[in-house]
């Protein structure tokens, strides 16, 4: 509900597209700059995790699934929102994975 909320408040206090840049505040990236900061332990804990050989795979599967899937020409509007949103997950994980490893 907060993410929401923040989300509105920048709408209303910004015209056009401008709202979505990122302001400095917590998140930093345009890839997560609305979403809060999870934290060093966080994002450590991401890396630990994906850098076992299952970790790996897992990866790896989601991101066939996700990054190398393609849509026609003829894909309703929905869908192609549904597998943006699975692609924005995917790369917010990858991204703490990068932050925990330093990168």
């Amino acid at each position: 509900m907060a993410f929401e909320n923040k989300i509105e408040n920048k709408a209303e206090n910004k015209k056009g597209w401008s709202w979505f840049e990122n302001d400095g505040e917590a998140g930093g990236n345009s890839e997560d700059n609305l979403l809060p900061d999870p934290g060093v332990e966080l994002t450590r804990t991401y890396a630990r995790l994906f850098a076992t050989p299952d970790g790996e795979k897992v990866m790896a599967h989601l991101q066939s699934l996700t990054f190398s899937q393609g849509l026609g020409p003829g894909a309703k509007n929905a869908l192609l929102r549904h597998v943006e949103g699975q692609r924005q997950l995917v790369a917010y994980v990858m991204s703490q994975i990068r932050r925990g490893r330093g990168e």
